[in-house]
C-alpha cells in the first residue's frame, strides 16, 4: 500500500487498494433529472433535483407543505397534491421538448379514485398544443394510463393506453414511458407503456399525418409540469414521488429495475456520496490506521 508519512511519532497512514465503488449502475446513464422526496432535500416551495440543476417550483402547495412523511416501507415521504390547484413547475425550458429523439419518464404515484388527471404533462388545453403527456385516465376509463404526443392545436400524433384498469386504487404504483419524437416522419413517433415494471401495451392510435411538434414551440410558457398542466387542468388527488427522466430509451430490464428499486437500495448505491451529481464515481480508498 501507499504510505503517507505523517508527524514525527504519528502513525502511518496506508491507503488500502481496494480502490473504486462499484461500477455505475445502467438506471443512471442518461438521467437528466431525478426528483425524490428526502426531508433534507425539500426547503421551501422547491422540489429539488438531486442532480443537481432545474429544481421544481411548488405551485398552490406552501411552503414545503407539499411534502409529508409517508407509511410506505423503505421510503422517506411523498409529494401530496389537492385534487384542486396544486402542480409542480420543472420549468418552460427548451431541455424538455425532446424532438427527434428518443427519452424515458418515470414516477411513482398513488390516487385514490379514478379522475383525469395529469402525472407528467408538457402542453396546454387551449387552441396551441403540441408536446406530451403521462395521464391517469377518468371514471369512463376506470383507472387506466394514456401516455401522448401531441402536434400543434392538441392534435394525437401516436397514443397508448393501458389495459390494467386498477391504476387508480389508492396504492403505489410505478409508470415508465418511452417516448420515440419524430418531426418530420409520422410513423416514427412511438410511446411505450410500463406499469409497476410489466409492458402494459393496451390500445394504440397513430394517425398516419401528423408529426411530433414541442409545446414550447407555440407557447414560450409551456412548463414541463407535475400533478396537473401548465394551464391547471387535471390537477391529481393523490401523491408523486421518485420521478426520473432520461435523455435516452430504458430497456424492459431497466424498468424493472427501477419499480423494484427502493429508497434504501438507493441510499447504499447513490445518495450516500456527493459526487450524484457529478454521475462519475471517484476512487474511494480505504484508510487504515497502522
Amino acid at each position: 500500500g501507499l504510505l503517507l508519512a505523517l508527524l514525527p511519532g504519528a502513525a502511518a497512514i496506508r491507503l488500502a487498494p481496494d480502490s473504486r465503488l462499484p461500477p455505475s449502475p445502467t438506471l443512471r446513464q442518461g438521467l437528466l433529472a431525478w426528483y425524490l422526496v428526502r426531508p433534507p432535500l425539500i426547503g421551501g416551495p422547491t422540489w429539488w433535483n438531486l442532480l443537481p440543476q432545474y429544481p421544481g417550483a411548488l405551485t398552490n402547495m406552501g411552503a414545503g407543505s407539499g411534502w409529508s412523511g409517508t407509511t410506505r416501507s423503505g421510503w422517506a415521504g411523498e409529494m401530496r397534491f389537492d385534487g384542486s390547484d396544486d402542480v409542480v413547475s420543472l420549468g418552460a425550458l427548451p431541455l424538455w421538448a425532446f424532438a427527434d429523439t428518443t427519452f424515458t419518464v418515470a414516477l411513482r404515484f398513488r390516487a385514490p379514485i379514478a379522475a383525469t388527471t395529469y402525472l407528467l404533462a408538457t402542453r396546454n388545453s387551449g387552441t396551441f398544443s403540441g408536446g406530451y403527456f403521462v395521464r391517469l385516465d377518468g371514471a369512463g376509463a376506470s383507472g387506466t394510463i394514456t401516455a401522448r404526443l401531441l402536434a400543434n392545436a392538441a392534435g394525437n400524433v401516436v397514443q397508448r393506453t393501458t389495459s390494467v384498469t386498477s391504476y387508480a386504487n389508492g396504492n403505489w404504483h410505478s409508470v415508465v414511458v418511452v417516448f420515440r419524437t419524430d418531426t418530420a416522419t409520422a410513423a416514427n413517433n412511438d410511446v411505450v407503456i410500463f406499469g409497476d415494471g410489466v409492458n402494459d401495451a393496451g390500445s394504440f392510435t397513430a394517425p398516419s399525418t401528423l408529426v411530433y411538434e414541442a409545446c414550447i414551440t407555440f407557447n414560450p410558457t409551456c412548463a414541463l409540469t407535475l400533478g396537473a398542466t401548465v394551464d391547471g387542468v387535471g390537477p391529481l388527488l393523490g401523491a408523486l414521488d421518485d420521478v426520473r427522466i432520461w435523455q435516452r430509451g430504458l430497456s424492459a430490464a431497466e424498468v424493472l429495475a427501477y419499480h423494484r428499486e427502493t429508497l434504501v437500495d438507493m441510499q447504499a448505491r447513490d445518495l450516500a456520496y456527493p459526487w450524484l451529481g457529478t454521475l462519475t464515481p471517484p476512487v474511494r480508498r480505504r484508510v487504515v490506521i497502522e
